[in-house]
């Protein structure tokens, strides 16, 4: 009795483990979230590369949570090709608060961080965004296609 008993914990720890180490188990309650992905800010037929343009083209990642705070310090948003990286500074999201990172440039406040790309990150015709925490562990993704409204909620 006592080695059913022990092969049951055993195989219950199995199970545990590999439903813990599975993505989407972390993903599902893991509180930081893409929300808003703005993708379709260029004028049909042309990519204008000003400032202003550039800074249109962003990704929204909000603090789900109600009580905990986040210090974003290490982790990086990259892109599918994992061709283009930022990395956070420190900074702390707050429960319920959102940061938008912008592919151009600009001065970094709590609410908004900027990439100081002088091209467009984010491909026309679909991309994935990724997010890793500072240990390098992938936390969450938001995958595009060419959408119309020109912006994909996560």
């Amino acid at each position: 009795m006592r080695r059913s008993t022990v092969l049951i914990a055993a195989a219950s720890l199995a199970t545990a483990t590999v439903v813990a180490s599975h993505p989407h188990a972390d993903a599902a309650t893991q509180p930081l979230q893409f929300r808003r992905f703005v993708v379709e800010t260029k004028i049909p037929g042309t990519d204008p590369t000003t400032n202003t343009y550039l800074n249109r083209e962003t990704i929204a990642l909000t603090n789900t949570s109600t009580t905990k705070a986040y210090n974003l310090k290490g982790y990086v948003i990259y892109d599918r090709g994992n061709h283009f990286r930022y990395t956070f500074p420190s900074l702390t999201l707050r429960p319920r608060a959102t940061v938008t990172l912008h592919t151009g440039k600009g001065s970094i406040s709590i609410t908004n961080v900027y990439w100081n790309k002088t091209g467009y990150v984010w491909n026309n015709d679909g991309d994935t965004a990724t997010l890793n925490n500072a240990a390098g562990h992938a936390i969450e993704s938001c995958v595009y296609y060419k959408v119309k409204a020109g912006y994909k909620t996560c």
